[in-house]
């Protein structure tokens, strides 16, 4: 869910219900911009018994101008009976280091809701996935318009949507719970990746010449 007010200033009971009749916990997404008071671009999580969670504020901004979220560069993981959730935001999905860190600190699920444009919502899933599998941790994504998916720690998709005219779907599905970070070990599988590949297409290239001299 993402709104332009506080869930935790407006309509707070009614979203208090909600979570109660559903039985469910709901990361509400949410940016508030007050004059005179900070920008704020913020999630956090409501349980089914009313409680809001420690509030989770966007990291990675756009360079076009959006302003910093005094509450960034706090990672929180909320343990439920479901599992250790935790939210990041938007852009925070295209950068490796918060799913790394909220795995760190416990994260098994990580919802990841964005506000997607033309282009970016195309990709921004699969960045998604990447997430997942670098830190074997499930990941939920929901965009506002056009694409939204679960994903198991493994990189297999539990459901994926992708309709570019949008559409109105409840994506429900069973996720593994992830079982820690694989993202420590990654730097060198990189390395030796992009050194695999670099003997290999000189190889190619030597083979190329050989043959056609």
């Amino acid at each position: 869910m993402m709104f332009n007010f506080d869930p935790q200033v407006e309509y707070t009971e009614q979203f208090r219900a909600l979570a109660k009749e559903t039985s469910a916990y709901l990361f509400i997404t949410y940016s508030v911009g007050i004059e005179g008071q900070p920008w704020r671009n913020e999630s956090v999580m409501l349980s089914p018994e009313g409680e809001f969670s420690q509030v989770y504020g966007k990291n990675h901004t756009w360079l076009i101008g959006e302003p910093n979220t005094p509450s960034a560069g706090v990672f929180p993981v909320y343990d439920t009976p479901l599992g250790k959730l935790a939210g990041l935001i938007c852009h925070d999905a295209n950068y490796t280091d918060i799913a790394r860190k909220l795995t760190a600190n416990g994260a098994q699920i990580i919802a990841a809701p964005y506000r997607e444009f033309g282009g970016f919502g195309e990709q921004a899933w699969t960045n998604a996935l990447f997430r997942a599998v670098e830190n074997r941790t499930a990941v939920v994504i929901s965009g506002v318009a056009t694409v939204s998916g679960i994903m198991n720690p493994d990189g297999s998709l539990v459901a994926l949507d992708t309709d570019i005219n949008g559409s109105r779907v409840t994506l429900v599905g069973d996720v593994t719970l992830g079982s820690g970070p694989y993202t420590l070990h990654f730097p060198w599988a990189t390395f030796w990746v992009g050194l695999r590949w670099r003997v290999t297409s000189s190889s190619c290239s030597i083979r190329r010449w050989w043959r056609s001299g």
